[in-house]
């Protein structure tokens, strides 16, 4: 294995998911805090990585703002801009402040291995010559206006989310698609939505590149700018075959937290869910193929996910893993298979969500039958959640911080899982 390249942008708030309480009135969560013996651990392990602030000019530490509440909603670790990271410097030495992302996302290397696509979310993506690493191109910048009709949309967790290349890509037999996930407001005075599009590179012109644009999927307006998710792939054995191949997509549930208007159980929305849908290697539009789930959406592969992120296939077999970012208890790894239903938001993880139970979507939870579910291959629990029922004495600080490469990393630092890319000779980079 070659040594591990590790894309940094800005230390995001995608894991910020640690609560303290819940506001019984409204079903809802009532702050993003972390419990106060997790911060003072995250605190002691990581002030040498992590520069925590101090509030009301030195007279507030960090743990007692992030630990009670208030108005810092949104925020359970510190902020970017407390953050300091030197790895671009590391990575991409002779490339410039204005010849890659500053807030990087996904990096993709092209299926025969020549660039490394590196994707911003604010809306840029940059090739980078796999060998050198000396000079960059800028594929693309989607922000501004769209082609067909509305604004590229970018906040907090929204923006440009991911990209996936056509299986021929590389073969000038074939138009060199490559397909981007993205959020985008229209002009209908609605929420902001998810949408994924087809583009044709244009070697050295980013606007014709632009300007190629092929809208696919929209969702419904999100409510709020958290749980985009956004991931896209092709299975493994896809490329380098001609025709027509399934394309995945992920969405998140659009938010509010415990997603209360049952977004990831209406089969209508695609808000929650795997999409997958199959395109060709030349030509427009898309098929349905067979096995999706057998809601009202056909385009909808499987319900019931609350902000699948990143996922990854199985080269051997083409089996589909994706991380499903928790709630208030646990995180899970699902084995992704059209026509499932993984459960949120009756479910988080393989136990109830208390937070939604007994409102106008889900009766209560005791005793409810399970058999239409399908519940995750890994789960494990937040530190300090105590639960007999499913993860007993595997409650662990791993699951924000653990040892790696023989030196600890913290939550929230650059080095800490930032953002990895895998090549197309397996290796992780």
């Amino acid at each position: 294995m070659q040594n591990i390249r590790v894309v940094c942008g800005r230390c995001h708030s995608f894991s910020a998911h640690l609560y303290e309480y819940l506001a019984a009135e409204l079903g809802l969560l009532d702050g993003m805090t972390m419990k106060s013996a997790f911060c003072d651990e995250l605190v002691t392990a990581c002030d040498g990585q992590i520069d925590f602030p101090t509030y009301d000019s030195g007279t507030v530490d960090y743990c007692t703002k992030h630990t009670g509440g208030g108005d810092d909603l949104f925020w359970s670790y510190p902020y970017e801009e407390a953050v300091t990271c030197d790895l671009y410097s590391k990575l991409f030495p002779d490339l410039g402040a204005n010849e890659q992302p500053d807030d990087t996302v996904s990096m993709r290397q092209t299926p025969d291995g020549s660039q490394w696509w590196l994707l911003g979310i604010s809306g840029q993506i940059y090739a980078v010559n796999s060998d050198s690493m000396d000079e960059s191109e800028l594929v693309i910048h989607v922000a501004g206006p769209v082609p067909s009709g509305g604004s590229f949309y970018v906040d907090f967790e929204e923006g440009l989310l991911d990209v996936a290349f056509g299986p021929m890509f590389g073969d000038n037999s074939y138009p060199q698609y490559f397909y981007v996930s993205y959020t985008v407001l229209l002009d209908d005075g609605e929420n902001q939505r998810n949408r994924l599009a087809r583009f044709t590179y244009v070697p050295g012109d980013a606007a014709a590149t632009r300007a190629s644009e092929e809208v696919l999927l929209t969702t419904v307006p999100r409510f709020i700018s958290v749980h985009a998710a956004g991931w896209l792939g092709f299975k493994p054995s896809a490329y380098g075959n001609p025709g027509y191949q399934d394309l995945y997509w992920t969405t998140g549930d659009g938010g509010p937290q415990t997603d209360p208007f049952n977004h990831s159980q209406d089969e209508t929305t695609m808000l929650g869910a795997m999409m997958r849908i199959s395109v060709p290697a030349d030509g427009t539009g898309y098929t349905i193929p067979p096995g999706n789930y057998h809601g009202s959406k056909a385009e909808i592969c499987a319900i019931g996910l609350r902000n699948p992120w990143r996922c990854s296939f199985d080269r051997l077999n083409d089996d589909l893993y994706c991380g499903d970012v928790g709630q208030i208890s646990a995180e899970e790894i699902n084995l992704v298979e059209c026509g499932n239903n993984y459960g949120w938001s009756r479910f988080e993880g393989s136990r109830c969500q208390e937070a939604v139970q007994d409102n106008e979507f889900n009766p209560p939870c005791d005793g409810v039958d399970r058999s239409g579910f399908t519940f995750p291959l890994f789960e494990y629990c937040h530190p300090d959640f105590d639960s007999t029922d499913i993860c007993a004495d595997a409650c662990a600080d791993y699951a924000y911080y653990g040892t790696q490469y023989g030196r600890e990393e913290c939550a929230s630092t650059c080095s800490s899982f930032a953002y990895y890319g895998t090549q197309y000779g397996r290796e992780v980079s």
